[in-house]
């Protein structure tokens, strides 16, 4: 008797209809990966029939009969896809590039294999795709609600997008459903702490780590962690005990991690003022890591730089204390109308003395227009607004901490300026215009003082964080403002004010040590704006200009010049930093340290490669113009060499 057969798609079973009169059925199931599903032979004693050549023909290679039954064809598939997806585990465990179609391989036997959704976001995660990335894993949680990876994974993604409340929540169900002693649930508990430090939940931020630790008194990045978050919490010994106690347990695995510790405990005794000590974990660092140690290598230099630097500002404070203190000098910055490039270059930028330039915004095309704000909420207004806070005491860059969620736009941020609605002093601070609203920058001049920028003579990256940066975008109320502080990468830094007014005092480079620097920790213990009584007596020492910048007028302020700003009234303004051949040797020396140190050392890296490129363009045209932003983009100056 014939068989009645049908074909179906890839995935599906065949089943075989037999006559009333045949008390058996068989199966034809697709063969996944090149591999039979079912693995054993059909005979007339186990009740079903094996095809001839020529029925069998007809199926092509791809199918297999199998017997119906309690197991039968289901069980095969189940089988051969769990046996695929641990050979797909395989090749991403060993990072090898054919494991994205090894996983879709197992998805074409079986759409409905959570697992290999989990891990094909895992890998678009470490990919950098993080749309991607949640796309697939919540199509693995809308499979299998408890797959713990996929949860974890959406954790990180929303935390990698500083999403921080939705990454809690997720790192918490997966520490709700899995097992307590799970390395799942050990790094969702680290990842959890994390996320509660970015959103300032010290006390639940100490109690997750603190349950971590308890859990796994070896793990270095626990421990390290707990101090860092006392530490935040200016409990400093307490900071140091922790981490010490760790030290003593030898609470790690690999010099990495030993050299992590001490890095922890060397900035907490920086912040008790124990240089010996800081300087003693940090040559232990470096011991650690061993050729790994780049960021332990310059932190050591920081340390001996911090002894000098302590040493030279007590030797003031006693000169000072002895003469009797009346608070720094104030020396008022130059105002210059239509200055020569060639005047400014020399003048300004190579003696590292910063100058006001009193027709910038004249210079600047369509950037006038944008003192209106309701301009810059129409075309940027449904753009992300990343917002900060000025925190005096801070450890953050500049004393600006970030604020909740990301969940705020250009428009309801302008919209709540203008109503006087802000809670607090909001600030938009230093928004790259590039990367997040180009739009604005239509009909955009750069005045030719800044339009020789290297940074621009580089290849375009995508990820250029340094090249595509600037120019960036000020909105601050009245009343907000950042500590003082010293901008990346040896660069030269601009800012026009375009409405409000703002309040800048600006140090020589060589005043560092008068300012209560934090080298590992990249701040300054003094308020430049603090009264008198209030500031250490070696502030007397430093060389300080002073000015509020009007309207219309740019400041220059010169590469390694620590500065601090007030808001007198709200301000719009727009910025960049820039490298031209004033500041070039010593920005490839900051860019040298930053290679081998830090989260930015790969793009640090790439950048030093591009300036040291045979045939890179590095000399500069005295006679440069004003440039329309797109022959800024391409390197202005670069073809005069």
């Amino acid at each position: 008797m014939k068989l009645a057969l049908q074909r179906c798609s890839a995935t599906c079973i065949i089943l075989l209809l037999w006559t009333p009169a045949v008390p058996t059925a068989a199966g034809i199931i697709p063969l996944c990966g090149g591999k039979p599903l079912g693995g054993f032979r059909l005979s007339d004693s186990d009740g079903a029939i094996s095809l001839n050549a020529d029925e069998r023909d007809g199926f092509g290679d791809d199918y297999l009969a199998v017997p119906l039954g309690s197991g039968g064809p289901a069980a095969a598939l189940r089988t051969r896809t769990e046996e695929m997806h641990a050979e797909a585990v395989q090749v991403m465990e060993r990072e090898g590039p054919e494991a994205e179609a090894k996983f879709a391989e197992v998805l074409r036997c079986d759409p409905t294999h959570a697992k290999s959704y989990a891990d094909l976001s895992s890998l678009a995660l470490k990919q950098g795709s993080h749309d991607k990335a949640m796309q697939l894993a919540k199509r693995a949680l809308e499979l299998d609600a408890e797959m713990l990876v996929a949860a974890y994974n959406v954790g990180r993604i929303h935390a990698t997008l500083q999403h921080y409340i939705e990454a809690a929540a997720a790192y918490t169900q997966v520490i709700e459903v899995a097992p307590q002693r799970s390395f799942l649930a050990f790094y969702a508990l680290q990842e959890l702490g994390s996320a509660q430090l970015a959103l300032k939940q010290l006390d639940r931020a100490e109690a997750t780590f603190r349950q971590l630790v308890r859990l796994q008194s070896r793990n270095p990045i626990a421990n390290g962690q707990l101090s860092d978050t006392l530490h935040r919490q200016k409990r400093y010994h307490e900071a140091a005990e922790a981490v010490e106690l760790a030290i003593s347990r030898k609470a790690w695995e690999t010099g990495e991690e030993c050299s992590y510790l001490h890095m922890c405990a060397a900035k907490v005794h920086l912040a008790l003022g124990d240089v010996a000590a800081a300087c003693r974990h940090c040559r232990e660092a470096v011991e650690a890591a061993g050729s790994k140690s780049g960021f332990a290598q310059v932190a050591v230099e920081r340390c001996r730089r911090q002894a000098h630097d302590e040493e030279v500002a007590r030797a003031a404070a006693r000169r000072v204390e002895q003469a009797g203190q009346r608070g720094p000098l104030l020396h008022k910055i130059p105002r210059r109308y239509n200055l020569t490039f060639e005047a400014f270059f020399h003048e300004y930028a190579v003696r590292r003395r910063p100058v006001i330039i009193s027709d910038a915004l004249e210079r600047m095309g369509s950037v006038a227009s944008w003192k209106n704000l309701s301009h810059v909420a129409a075309v940027c207004g449904h753009r992300p607004a990343f917002l900060k806070e000025q925190v005096r005491g801070s450890s953050h860059w500049a004393g600006l901490e970030k604020v909740g969620e990301d969940n705020t736009t250009v428009g309801a941020f302008v919209r709540s300026l203008q109503a006087q609605e802000l809670e607090q002093p909001l600030y938009l601070f230093d928004w790259g215009l590039p990367k997040y609203c180009p739009e604005l920058l239509d009909g955009f001049i750069m005045p030719r003082y800044f339009a020789q920028d290297f940074l621009q003579r580089t290849p375009a990256k995508e990820s250029d964080q340094y090249r595509e940066q600037w120019p960036s975008l000020f909105i601050g109320p009245q009343g907000s403002g950042c500590n003082l502080h010293v901008d990346s990468i040896g660069s030269h830094f601009w800012m026009v004010l375009i409405s409000g007014r703002k309040r800048w005092r600006i140090f020589a480079p060589n005043s560092s040590a008068f300012l209560e620097p934090n080298y590992l920790g990249g701040s300054f213990g003094v308020d430049a704006f603090a009264e008198v009584s209030q500031q250490p007596p070696q502030l007397d020492a430093a060389t300080v200009w002073e000015c509020d910048l009007q309207p219309g007028e740019a400041v220059f302020v010169p590469a390694g010049s620590p500065h601090q700003v007030q808001n007198l009234e709200h301000t719009v303004a727009i910025s960049g930093n820039y490298i031209d051949a004033s500041n070039f040797e010593q920005a490839k020396q900051e860019l040298g340290t930053l290679a081998i140190a830090g989260e930015v050392a790969s793009k640090a890296n790439d950048l030093l490669s591009a300036f040291n490129a045979l045939g890179f363009v590095h000399s500069m045209d005295m006679e440069v113009e004003d440039a329309p932003y797109q022959d800024f983009k391409n390197g202005v100056g670069a073809r005069h060499a």
